[in-house]
């Protein structure tokens, strides 16, 4: 059972009651799923709907009705100048779940993201147990990257493009059994990396949307968090998976 530490739900959360003792899950299983949509959430400040929290000025991170990819809400955040930043999201004290546990080897984190133009830099990021596996957007570049804070280890995983000032889909995938790590953008793979860890990462942790160095707006929308099984192949079950959830909102 997928619970928070505290030991709360939110209707966010779509929690799959299974008989774990000795099976595994056969199914890829959604772990949290939004469009922002009322009234899950309503409009103004994030800080406190659901499990989301905000690092940072929480006027900067507020559900709107007036851009959205799919129904009509969306997740705006106003990114501010340096050296102030906002980060919107779920993450650490709020979540620590085991995929290997429940049965599962992978987790994706993907979510439509709209951002503006300028070189302020608007990030995405999935949460394990040892590091970060994040996305940052400047200039219509995406730069995948992985941090361990540590032991301060930095990865580069890949340079892509995004869509400026229109709104892209982007994954960020951690296979837990394989201890690798993937990036797409529009469905663009930016390869598979191995998480370079001095010990294995084993629990998911969250995720969050956010940046630095604006001032700039970002929107988020169609946010999916789906867990995996043993995959045939890593890319297209991930990508299937991702879109198929995302699509059902449609």
């Amino acid at each position: 059972m997928l619970t928070r530490k505290d030991g709360g739900m939110t209707a966010g959360i779509i929690v799959a009651v299974l008989a774990l003792s000795g099976s595994a899950w056969s199914a890829p299983v959604t772990l949290y799923s939004t469009g922002f949509e009322a009234p899950e959430f309503s409009l103004g400040p994030i800080k406190d709907q659901n499990l989301w929290r905000v690092q940072g000025d929480t006027n900067n991170a507020n559900v709107v009705d007036y851009m959205a990819a799919g129904g009509s809400q969306s997740l705006r955040l106003d990114i501010p100048a340096y050296p102030e930043n906002v980060y919107a999201g779920s993450w650490q004290k709020d979540w620590d779940w085991s995929p290997l546990d429940a049965g599962q080897t992978t987790v994706c984190v993907s979510a439509k993201v709209w951002v503006g133009s300028g070189g302020t830099t608007t990030q995405m990021a999935h949460y394990t147990d040892k590091g970060i596996v994040f996305i940052n957007m400047q200039n219509g570049m995406v730069f995948a990257n992985y941090w361990e804070p540590e032991r301060d280890l930095y990865l580069d995983g890949g340079i892509g493009l995004y869509h400026v000032e229109d709104w892209n889909d982007l994954t960020l995938t951690v296979d837990y059994l394989r201890q690798q790590f993937e990036v797409t953008c529009e469905g663009v793979s930016f390869g598979l990396h191995d998480l370079p860890t001095d010990g294995p990462s084993s629990r998911f942790q969250g995720w969050s949307f956010g940046g630095i160095y604006g001032p700039r707006v970002s929107y988020v929308d169609d946010l999916n968090v789906t867990a995996l099984p043993e995959p045939a192949t890593l890319l297209f079950m991930v990508l299937g998976s991702c879109l198929m959830a995302r699509h059902k909102r449609h």
